[in-house]
Order: C-alpha cells, then structure tokens, then sequence
C-alpha cells in the first residue's frame, strides 16, 4: 500500500507521535512542501481526501531521512520523449500506457515543451488518449503516479505578456462526467479560462446550450449533458458570476468577446433549466 515512504514524525497536541508516510499520487493531507500524506498514528489511520490533523504544524514536520525537510525539486523537463508519449495515447491502449509509464517513471511528474506550449503528461493524455471508458482509466493512472490536475498548460511569450492558460477542465465538453467530477476532486481550477481570450468553463458551456448543434466535444453531448457538466462545475466552486476577459494585459490578435458571465447569459435569456443547472435562485 505504501510505496518508498519518506517518513516525518510530528508532534500531535492529545495523540502520541504521528507518522507520516508519502503516497506518491494519493490525496490525503498537504505536508511539507506540496507533498501528500496520510497520518499513521497508533489508534487510528486518516486516509483520504476529507482526511485532517488536528493541531498538526506539517510544514514544520522534520524529515528523519535528512534532518531537515527536503526542498521540492522543480519537475523535469522530458520534451525528448514527447512524441512517443503522444503516440502511445493516441493508440488507445491501456497497456500500452502503462508499459511506457514503468520504462519512464519520471514521466507523470514532468513537463514538455509543445511548440510554444509548456504541458504535462496529463494534459497529453487528456488530449491523446481517445474518448471512451479506458481515458478515465488513464487519468486516474497518471494522478495515481503524481500527475498534477491543476497544473496550468501555458502557451506564448510571458515576457511580452502574449501568455495564454489553461488546466484539465478547461474544455469540460472533451470530458466525461466521471473524468470531470474526478479532476475537479482533485484539485483542478474550476474557473480557469480557456486560452486568449480567457472563457470561465461556465460561460463555455452556458454559450453551447444556445449553439444549434446536436452534440459537442469529444464526449459527444447533448444539452442535457451540458447541464449536467455545468452542475458539476457549479458543485466544485465554479463562479457563475465570473466573467469572460483577455487572459492577458495585452490584446493579443485584437481578440474580443463580449465580458459577460454564465449567470448573465442564463438571466438575459430566462433559460429556465440554465438558472437551475448554475444554481440562481
């Protein structure tokens, strides 16, 4: 169940000494510096994503291994097996994957250069590995080996402000409800716009409600799937009120869209069953 612990002992205010071992991928407690953990104490185990440590000061907890607590390391960059990485996603096979993970088992925790694009292994994935019931396989796999859902795929020149973001949820209609409501779980932002000009996942999918098509996205959805989505959405904190805007100080391509929110747009259109989806009273 525990693999290669790193083991910090901290000091609880009415248990005797806690030990706390790092999961690699598990979501538990945030220890010192970013890790996660689960607590070990002699009359109980606290595991999970509600789990808690009463009066615990983690980020003071020392490492036994080193005396002192380890400095997370940047993650490395693996751009030089990007296009293999790619290709073994696009072929859809879940083995396939998790042979490549074991012969790089680096490669959750990496980042790659794409073109102008700085991503992770799970945002490949996401965007690789068809649509179907193995993906949400594959997801859970990565974030299982310590991919970050909320990391934040960047694209252009920073220092020339031409930045664009975005993260795991960004497109919720190229996920299935089970992928959105698990990387939301685990932590992905569910506010972050979609590229130049930034659009909340809200907004995005409260505009396709109105579009004239029969379905969207990789999950090929109808409207009701899109309710749903926005639910979900809505469920992990996203703002109905939040509005669409440049994701930058600068106007790259002149690009504008009007800075209208999901709640206005279902308020301005007496969508009924929009309102309800986003919680408006």
């Amino acid at each position: 169940m525990i693999l290669a612990p790193t083991t910090f002992v901290v000091g609880l205010s009415s248990t005797a000494a806690a030990t706390i071992e790092e999961i690699p991928g598990r979501v538990t407690v945030n220890g010192p510096n970013g890790r996660r953990y689960i607590v070990d104490c002699p009359t109980q185990v606290l595991t999970g994503p509600d789990a808690r440590i009463p009066s615990a000061d983690l980020d003071a907890a020392p490492d036994k291994s080193a005396g002192t607590v380890k400095e997370k390391q940047p993650p490395a960059d693996m751009t030089n097996v990007l296009p293999e990485w790619k290709q073994t996603c696009e072929s859809g096979d879940p083995a396939a994957v998790r042979d490549f993970l074991n012969q790089h088992p680096g490669l959750p925790e990496a980042i790659f250069t794409d073109g102008s694009l700085k991503r992770n292994a799970l945002s490949v994935a996401i965007s690789k590995f068809p649509y179907g019931d193995h993906r949400i396989e594959i997801i859970r796999l990565l974030v299982k080996k310590s991919a970050d859902p909320a990391f934040i795929d960047r694209r252009g020149d920073q220092e020339m402000g031409m930045e664009a973001s975005y993260n795991a949820v960004s497109y919720p209609e190229n996920l299935g409800l089970d992928e959105l409501e698990y990387l939301l779980r685990k932590g992905a932002d569910p506010d972050l716009g979609v590229c130049v000009p930034a659009e909340p996942p809200l907004l995005r999918l409260a505009k396709m409600t109105f579009e004239n098509k029969a379905e969207f996205g990789d999950a090929k959805i109808t409207r009701d799937g899109l309710l749903d989505r926005i639910k979900i959405l809505v469920k992990h904190g996203a703002d109905p009120s939040k509005k669409a805007g440049i994701a930058t100080s600068v106007n790259a391509g002149n690009k504008q869209i009007p800075a209208e929110s999901a709640k206005q747009l279902a308020t301005d259109s007496g969508s009924a069953d929009l309102q309800s989806a986003l919680g408006i009273d």
